[in-house]
């Protein structure tokens, strides 16, 4: 694919791209595009667990907390841990092969999801699944900064972070098709369709609409791996950078850690990162089951009517944030921090009406404008966060970044909200006469309860998930005073400027 678009580079040629950028601009293009393909894939895959909250809540009896521990730690503190020794690994190596192999570890170990029998092998594949992703945003915007410019890079990034909400859209897509297909509100195979007879008969043996959706999705990411390896060639290191920064290169873990610590603006978006991610990883992990307990709503529905137009709102936001920021960066360098400062303050009004609305198309509208701003975010830390060092220790910096906002919190987003709504469940509680001596474990068992009392929990769940989401979203507002800090301790500490 390479030579399609460009010519190799002469021998000896020396590393003047800061004005250009690798390679000619198509082929750039192409691999924009390609890095986009596997971030969407990689975020699919991690979406499609909360496509099908509900189902894997119901089929394991789940209460919010112990739902908010299986789509929360387990997988962001593998996904946050392994990404340093992997990116520490493509600071040295050859980054294209070692995305390969991350790409099929995720794949591999997404499909083997499909086949889990119990909580506990799920949890397993969960923490694989995450091991493989690990690798593939250091390793991405490692290969991104040598293609790129310096000035193009936070537009390139936000285009690249698309993935996020891509993989989102393809997600709620996918996973409200097998939905459809399987015709149940649950997900689950037993609802006497056609299909799912049709499918069981094939396979030889009994898979649910979820289990069928992981293997599906892991297949494909082994095309994606094929196309990597044959389509993405190896760019020099600082390739597309100043000669200023090229001069400040640096090497290992320990000097690129060095070199970080000394970036307080680096810092400050780190910690902005966390409490926007905190509230991004809570809100996506139960948002299904708040329109499906509050509101009614199937799978299909949920994914189809709100998790498909949520994500794309949030995919604007992104690109448009990385957009503004561009044509602002010349004349107020600092807009890459207070553009997305603005946008997630902006958001939280937005959320809490969304999520105390009763009527369906205001909630769907408010929702919308809610992702859209909080997803302004996204791109800028990337930019920021290999912007402030020199391109040896880029793979670290992202990597660093991802293990405090992905793994902390990743892990800490989901469960938080999962007690916080187990807690104000019981608060719910003592407001019913026929919720006395109700918890939300036996409310998830609903054994030996009576109508009154499957009611009461019904509401009681449903009200209790949908507070501490409105409590959850107000987070957002210290992590905007962040990003205005990161804004003003940002001049002294940008490497790469043109």
């Amino acid at each position: 694919m390479d030579d399609v678009f460009s010519p190799p580079s002469p021998p000896g040629e020396p590393l003047a791209g800061h004005m250009t950028g690798y390679k000619t601009k198509p082929y750039r293009t192409w691999v924009l595009f390609i890095l986009l393909v596997v971030y969407t894939l990689s975020n699919a895959d991690r979406s499609l667990l909360t496509v099908f909250a509900q189902p894997i809540i119901s089929t394991f009896h789940l209460t919010d907390s112990q739902w908010g521990l299986l789509s929360g730690p387990p997988f962001a503190m593998f996904y946050a841990v392994m990404g340093l020794p992997l990116a520490a690994w493509a600071d040295r190596s050859k980054r294209v092969a070692i995305l390969v192999f991350c790409i099929l570890m995720w794949s591999i170990t997404t499909a083997l999801c499909g086949f889990a029998s119990g909580f506990v092998i799920l949890l397993v594949c969960r923490m694989g699944v995450a091991i493989g992703e690990a690798g593939c945003s250091p390793i991405s915007n490692s290969l991104l900064g040598d293609y790129f410019i310096a000035i193009e890079r936070p537009k390139v990034l936000s285009v690249w972070a698309l993935g996020v909400t891509i993989g989102i859209i393809a997600a709620n897509i996918f996973g409200g098709v097998i939905a459809g297909l399987y015709g149940a509100t649950s997900g689950h195979v037993g609802n006497g369709t056609g299909f799912s007879h049709l499918l069981t008969g094939v396979l030889g043996t009994h898979v649910e609409g979820w289990q069928l959706a992981f293997m599906v999705l892991g297949a494909s990411g082994l095309l994606v791996a094929c196309l990597v390896h044959f389509s993405v060639k190896e760019p020099p290191r600082g390739y597309s950078d100043p000669p200023t920064a090229m001069q400040r290169q640096v090497h290992g873990f320990a000097s690129s850690l060095k070199e970080l610590l000394s970036k307080r603006s680096y810092w400050w978006m780190t910690l902005a990162s966390f409490q926007t991610t905190l509230v991004m990883y809570g809100v996506i992990s139960f948002q299904a089951p708040l329109l499906q307990r509050l509101h009614g709503l199937t799978v299909g529905q949920a994914a189809l009517q709100f998790g498909f137009p949520i994500a794309v709102a949030g995919s604007f936001g992104t690109f448009f944030c990385g957009w503004l920021i561009e044509k602002l960066t010349l004349r107020y360098f600092s807009s890459v921090a207070w553009v997305p400062a603005i946008g997630v303050a902006v958001a939280v009004p937005f959320y809490l009406i969304a999520f105390r609305s009763t009527n369906l198309d205001e909630v769907r509208i408010f929702w919308l404008f809610a992702a859209f701003f909080h997803y302004f975010v996204i791109g800028s830390a990337y930019a920021i966060g290999q912007g402030v060092v020199s391109s040896r220790s880029r793979a670290v910096a992202i990597a660093v970044l991802l293990f405090i906002v992905s793994g902390l919190g990743g892990s800490a987003g989901p469960y938080l909200l999962g007690v916080m709504s187990d807690a104000l469940t019981l608060w719910h509680f003592g407001a019913s006469s026929a919720a006395v001596g109700l918890t939300p474990h036996l409310c998830k068992m609903q054994l030996n309860l009576t109508d009154a009392q499957i009611h009461a929990c019904h509401l009681a769940s449903s009200y209790g998930l949908r507070d501490a989401m409105s409590l959850m979203v107000c987070i957002l507002i210290p992590g905007s005073l962040c990003l205005v800090i990161c804004g003003k301790k940002l001049k002294k500490d940008y490497l790469l400027r043109t």
